[in-house]
């Protein structure tokens, strides 16, 4: 008896073949888009490379500083709520 377990097979499970997955690919344009980067004041050691890491991607992919806002909350839990609720602003495309 052998302890090789074989890979379940039946639709979508084809394993072996990529060519019916459907390829998303985005582009990394920040031209003339705003944005809104929201995080937390807890783990300040951490969230700080975290900003500035984002923050600097941004920049590199041509969004403008001014076109950037960096909002703080007091904890994760704040997180999605503050975050919808800039979504849903006319003038923020991506938080």
């Amino acid at each position: 008896m052998s302890n090789i377990k074989q890979r379940p097979s039946g639709p979508g499970l084809d394993h072996d073949s990529i060519e019916d997955v459907d390829l998303i690919e985005g582009s990394l344009d920040a031209i003339g888009q705003r944005y809104a980067v929201i995080i937390t004041e807890w783990n300040e050691a951490i969230i700080s490379g975290l900003l500035q890491g984002a923050l600097s991607t941004l920049i590199d992919c041509g969004a403008a500083a001014d076109n950037i806002d960096v909002i703080r909350v007091p904890g994760a839990f704040e997180l999605a709520p503050v975050s919808y609720t800039h979504l849903t602003l006319p003038t923020i495309y991506s938080v």
